[in-house]
């Protein structure tokens, strides 16, 4: 048997609607997930299925799971002993912390990853000059400029969506030209011995 546990409240087919009746804020945070994802478990093992209660339960997800499985792992074990036959959790690619995923979340580092800025630009601007960029969603919007605009472009493809081909090359093509007057513009500056004339590119 298979149960997928949508989460958290208020994505895709899951709604808040108890708590908009009661005029309140959809409520999703980890902790309050993880306590309404055992809920949910304990309902469905005691009130719709209690014939499979007994059968070995594994829990297993993939990236932001890597918060919501030990969370409600550990909300299981403590508050749903014998509800829930917890046997195993396995997590796939999970986020851990923002600390140890940094780089992943970082505009410029994603940028270069995956072909958005020119190698000698990403190599000057992470390397060298040691620019870290802010992913957009991470600072709710707010952008620490590593140049005005590469981030004007990259924020405007990230924003908009459902492109089609023709508007998705043409906005990688005027991204392109960008970049290329950039590289020039660094590759100027790449052999000159002062760093810190680089770095203000």
């Amino acid at each position: 048997h298979f149960v997928a546990i949508e989460a958290p409240i208020g994505v895709g087919y899951s709604y808040c609607q108890v708590q908009k009746d009661l005029g309140q804020v959809c409520q999703n945070t980890d902790k309050y997930t993880a306590s309404a994802s055992r809920a949910a478990l304990v309902d469905l093992f005691t009130n719709k299925f209690p014939e499979l209660a007994s059968n070995d339960f594994f829990i297993t997800g993939e990236s932001y799971a890597g918060v919501y499985i030990p969370t409600l792992s550990k909300e299981l074990l403590d508050h749903a002993a014998g509800k829930v036959n917890l046997v195993g959790v396995a997590v796939g690619d999970p986020c851990t912390d923002n600390d140890a995923q940094a780089d992943s979340m970082d505009s410029l580092w994603y940028a270069g990853k995956y072909g958005l800025v020119d190698e000698t630009i990403y190599d000057l601007l992470w390397n060298e000059c040691q620019m870290r960029q802010p992913n957009l969603m991470a600072t709710q919007g707010g952008v620490h400029y590593v140049a005005a605009q590469l981030n004007r472009q990259l924020k405007q493809i990230q924003e908009e969506k459902g492109l089609d081909q023709a508007e998705l090359k043409f906005h990688a093509q005027e991204l392109l030209a960008e970049l290329q007057h950039k590289h020039q513009k660094a590759s100027n500056h790449v052999n000159d011995d002062d760093d810190d004339a680089k770095c203000q590119l």
